[in-house]
């Protein structure tokens, strides 16, 4: 049997064809389908469908990053390190991430550690990040750590 792709229109009979399981469009040629990914179960859709699921995927992206971000300011503003000089570092980090979703591991290192203890010490202390930008196996992690 001879079939017309919904999507590309293209017409052959050797190809395999599927259905959008998002919103039932049938006959998609294998080419144009995409496998897309809901709460951990993947399935097919249409390109339509799929580029929904990627803006909804992007949406969540950045209200994770975002939240995860503000949790990071409240700490550190719970520290009293707000005004320290790494904080400049690492709210460039912060809205790189925001902003681009750019991943990566880095330590910062807190300029006035007094604050951190709330009286003089002889301690050190660093900013240590962890960003993943989504990715389900790991999650972004921060602390402040004696060096």
């Amino acid at each position: 049997m001879v079939l017309t792709c919904s999507e590309c229109h293209i017409v052959e009979d050797d190809i395999e064809y599927y259905d959008c399981l998002d919103c039932s469009k049938q006959n998609i040629c294998s080419c144009c389908i995409k496998t897309l990914s809901q709460d951990g179960n993947s399935y097919y859709g249409c390109i339509e469908c799929s580029d929904k699921e990627d803006v909804n995927i992007n949406k969540r992206k950045s209200i994770r990053r975002k939240s995860f971000i503000d949790s990071v300011k409240l700490s550190c503003a719970y520290r009293g390190i707000l005004d320290d000089p790494s904080m400049i570092e690492l709210n460039e980090v912060l809205d790189d991430y925001l902003n681009n979703g750019e991943l990566l591991d880095k330590e910062i290192y807190i300029v006035d550690n007094n604050k951190i203890d709330g009286y003089p010490t002889k301690n050190k202390y660093k900013i240590v990040i962890n960003l993943y930008n989504y990715n389900c196996e790991r999650i972004d992690t921060f602390s402040i750590r004696a060096v």
